[in-house]
């Protein structure tokens, strides 16, 4: 048995971003760039979101919403956890935008969420909030009352949970938490939450908490999801009226469920899929790394990832049309494919993916119409499917899937863009240069009818695969990118959005590289 490493560094003063009644444009202060990086793109997006799906009550439901207290796992806005409050707020000239106070927390895996020294902490950053809108503090103001608020409670723990190392992550193992306690006088409520920390780390690699106390429209209430709210679901945050689009939402009335737990996915600490197609013979596993950035140029972020080694599931989408609207278009790509369940086969889980693509057409043509005047909202897409010892790319536009084997890089797909050369064309030259900007032909939300390319796969260990929105292309050649995913790399993502970043980053930039090993030597078998 082996105790938990517990870091006893200390926690700096909460901090703060977002809008002030006394400014007149964003203010931060103690908040670092990797959460606003992060927690700005979540929330323009869900902004964006929320006021199509809301419509004319959008300002009444924002004006009326709770403040939402949320606790953030690693790896979800930077490496650090955060825990904070956000409520709606509003600029010295009337635009909108919540005020976030939260602290960065380093190294503690199981926070006390649920702790009396939480909930005190909680209030006390609450009414700071409140006086932030109600007495139009300036910066300085709220910034000297945060310097005094007692952070510790995310510091100290009276718990502490143990594991075997001898059994952790084996799949043929009983998943079991012990919870030992440091104090003298052990406190129930302590053990409690340390137990409800360790399920919560065993089934969802990175997740948030959120919890509400209510307002005179909306009851309280608590949610955990995986990672940040899907953007189209922000909308029930602010009205209270939690719809299941862009999540698998399971509501609860205060009583437990005498239901038998369903089976779960995979999380990247467990040895298999457990939801996996029953229809092809397995003997490859898989790995990915995704990374995603707005760029040096653009003042939005319209591409949108979705990786998910546990489903054999991987998307870029590019949004295009402006004003949001192409934010809108490639998230609901995403979001509606995360939703995809595999199929039987892999040809099974091609057709549910091409149908669901059209289904997001569909919508987009309508949401065009009903809101946009017929200004097109769309996205390029481009989809790596695996299923057994096979893959299945499906593509529309100018995002790319290539393949690195034998340390050579191929372009599997070709560009639907009018000055596309056909991959049998294409020359040792092509191989040195640079995607020009050009008219793509073919977009989810373009057309009436969505046309798709779709290929087969065959794959063996030690093959890589990237996919990859043309944010990459316009700065790294072909020859530059084998060069880098042939490099001895931590992160293969990280290294080519560096690379790219180093440039000029012109577009939007999303990546994720999926890479094939043999049977014993990952965590995702498919």
């Amino acid at each position: 048995m082996s105790e938990q490493n517990l870091t006893e560094s200390s926690v700096s003063a909460p901090g703060f971003y977002g809008k002030l009644p006394v400014l007149g444009d964003f203010v931060s202060r103690r908040i670092g760039h990797d959460f606003i990086a992060g927690w700005d793109h979540w929330m323009q997006s869900a902004l964006a979101c929320s006021k199509e799906a809301l419509g004319e009550q959008w300002l009444e439901c924002y004006l009326t919403s709770p403040i939402w207290r949320f606790l953030l796992s690693p790896g979800i806005c930077g490496n650090q956890a955060w825990a904070g409050v956000v409520m709606p707020s509003v600029d010295r000239v009337g635009r909108y935008f919540p005020l976030t106070i939260a602290v960065a927390v380093e190294d503690i895996a199981d926070l006390m969420l649920f702790t009396p020294a939480a909930e005190a902490w909680y209030v006390e950053i609450e009414n700071i909030a409140l006086s932030a809108l109600e007495q139009d503090l300036t910066a300085d103001e709220i910034d000297r009352r945060l310097i005094r608020v007692d952070s510790r409670c995310w510091r100290d723990k009276s718990v502490i949970s143990l594991e075997d190392d001898n059994h952790a992550g084996q799949a043929t193992g009983k998943m079991a938490c012990f919870i030992q306690s440091q104090s003298a006088e052990p406190s129930l409520n302590d053990n409690l939450a340390g137990l409800n920390n360790c399920l919560i780390n065993h089934c969802l690699l990175g997740y948030s908490l959120w919890h509400t106390r209510g307002s005179e429209t909306i009851k309280a209430g608590m949610l955990m999801c995986e990672g940040l709210p899907p953007v189209h679901a922000y909308a029930g945050l602010l009205s209270g009226h939690m719809s299941n689009r862009g999540w698998n939402l399971q509501k609860k009335l205060i009583a437990v469920q005498a239901e038998s737990r369903p089976m779960m996915e995979a999380s990247p600490a467990d040895d298999v899929l457990l939801t996996e197609p029953l229809g092809e013979q397995k003997t490859l596993v898989w790995r990915s790394q995704s990374a995603i950035n707005r760029g040096k140029r653009r003042k939005l972020n319209e591409d949108a990832l979705l990786d998910r080694p546990d489903k054999g599931l991987w998307v870029v989408a590019d949004g295009m049309g402006g004003h949001q609207a192409g934010e809108v278009a490639s998230h609901m790509i995403v979001e509606a494919m995360a939703e995809e369940q595999p199929g039987y086969d892999l040809e099974q889980s091609v057709e549910r993916t091409m149908a669901c693509l059209r289904q997001v057409n569909a919508r987009l043509r309508q949401l065009a119409q009903s809101r946009y005047g017929d200004q097109i909202i769309g996205s390029t897409v481009v989809a790596l499917i695996a299923g057994g010892d096979r893959l299945a790319c499906i593509w529309a536009g100018d995002s790319r899937l290539y393949r690195l084997r034998e340390r050579h890089l191929q372009q599997l797909t070709v560009d639907h863009s009018e000055d596309a050369t056909p991959l049998a064309a294409l020359s040792a030259g092509d191989m040195q240069s640079l995607k020009s900007n050009n008219v793509i032909t073919r977009a989810v939300g373009a057309f009436d009818e969505l046309e798709l390319d779709c290929e087969y796969l065959s794959s063996r260990p030690g093959d890589k695969y990237l996919l990859c929105s043309d944010g990459v292309d316009k700065e790294l050649s072909p020859v530059e990118i084998e060069r880098i995913l042939n490099q001895d790399n931590e992160d293969d993502a990280e290294a080519l959005m560096g690379e790219v970043l180093a440039r000029q980053a012109r577009d939007n930039i999303s990546i994720i590289v999926v890479e094939v090993s043999g049977k014993d030597s990952c965590l995702f078998q498919l």
